[in-house]
């Protein structure tokens, strides 16, 4: 069966945040259009973005497509061969602000951007035409030794003595003041901090750093974490906690969606996501193949209320559902009081009305019962006749009863 979840977050003044579960190709066409449409009836609307935001730390965070980025260093350099420094830095700029908004990070952008800060210190130190110049280049030289260390110089696009003063310049990252990093996750992996590999990272670890920018990541064997910014101050030791197990299963594009295997799992990732956002709720939307839409709206508790929808337009603008109602005692009472209780009025008149009939007629008969003599020749028909509606009473008030339980269960 084809289906799809969309995932709301509701943050603290009522605003919904999107996620579609485990979409298909088929799933994205229908929900691309009406995706940034989608509302809770009553409620406001933040961008989807924002929960990244929350969730890395970044505040505009991106998936850079690694073909763009791959040419743009490839016109960086076709500039350069042109001695136009600036417009080749500028690509190359672009470029590593791409990285440091990625939302999550592979290894090809990881690739580009230890390039691009390489070719930007290299280009320094060429045209570099007094002191200055040369700090600066020094400086860049330094930046890319501190967050790509494990990325040579490639010998094909650089000549010797510019490799030499490189390799011997980014040694000074050692004079960098180092701060400590303490990282907690949910599962085990591999920590992650920009082109460092940390270490293997079992629920927590503290590493130190050279103080600056990083991007944090966690990979696992489901895959990777989001990554997260952290700036770190020798003078200040920092903490981040990464949710790699919930993170690794999200992305942003085409639409923001969350991958899970069950119907438990995902109600347990949209209860982590509601308290990750400082959301009231999260709220998953199914599509059928007939076109019917069941909503399920999980607080922060993982308790989960539903609503049913006729159409992927109806996404539009979601009704709320009622909270479930407690069970109530006067589900137990005869006479049609329990469908009463549960607004059910014609079904409880009906069952009233027909209990009322039935204990009149026993009232009667165990009335004739009691009047009639030992040697009256009907008393064996009057005794049938009180037990026998005795016995549709009782067994009406049972089915009653039984019938207002069931319907608050299937109800609930």
């Amino acid at each position: 069966m084809t289906w799809c979840l969309v995932a709301l977050a509701v943050a603290a003044q009522d605003p919904i945040v999107l996620f579609a579960l485990n979409p298909t190709d088929a799933d994205v066409v229908i929900l691309k259009d009406v995706f940034d449409d989608v509302g809770v009836q009553g409620r406001s609307r933040i961008p989807s973005r924002r929960a990244f935001v929350r969730l890395t730390g970044i505040d505009n965070p991106r998936t850079p497509a690694p073909n763009t980025l791959g040419s743009m260093l490839s016109q960086a350099d076709e500039l350069e061969a042109r001695f136009d420094s600036q417009g080749a830095n500028a690509l190359r700029n672009e470029v590593v602000r791409s990285y440091n908004l990625a939302f999550k990070i592979d290894p090809e952008l990881l690739r580009f951007a230890a390039q691009a800060t390489q070719d930007r210190a290299i280009t320094a130190y060429i045209e570099r035409a007094g002191a200055q110049d040369l700090k600066r280049a020094e400086e860049l030289a330094i930046e890319s030794e501190r967050r790509f260390p494990n990325f040579a110089l490639d010998p094909g696009r650089h000549k010797p003595a510019v490799r030499e003063w490189f390799d011997q310049t980014r040694q000074g990252v050692s004079a960098v003041p180092a701060s400590e990093l303490t990282v907690t996750s949910r599962v085990p992996g591999i920590l992650h901090a920009d082109g460092r590999k940390l270490g293997d990272l079992d629920k927590k670890i503290s590493v130190k750093l050279p103080e600056g920018s990083y991007r944090i990541w966690v990979k696992t064997k489901d895959g990777e974490s989001l990554a997260h910014k952290v700036q770190l101050a020798a003078a200040r030791p920092s903490q981040i906690r990464i949710d790699a197990d919930l993170e690794s299963r999200l992305s942003m594009s085409p639409i923001p969606a969350l991958r899970c295997e069950s119907e438990d799992a995902c109600t347990q990732y949209l209860q982590r996501l509601a308290r990750i956002t400082d959301a009231t709720h999260a709220v998953g939307v199914q599509v059928q193949p007939s076109g019917v839409i069941d909503a399920v709206f999980v607080d922060q508790s993982g308790t989960a209320t539903y609503s049913q929808l006729e159409n992927v337009t109806a996404l539009k603008q979601i009704p709320e559902p009622q909270p479930a109602d407690d069970f109530s005692l006067w589900y137990l009472a005869p006479f049609g009081v329990g469908q009463m209780a549960q607004e059910r009025y014609v079904t409880g008149s009906i069952y009233g009305a027909e209990q009322l009939g039935l204990e009149s007629w026993n009232l009667i008969a165990t009335q004739q019962r009691n009047d009639a003599a030992d040697d009256d020749p009907d008393l064996d028909s009057l005794s049938d006749r009180q037990n026998l509606s005795a016995g549709l009473f009782y067994g009406s008030v049972a089915a009653a009863i039984l019938e207002s339980v069931l319907v608050w269960s299937l109800s609930d």
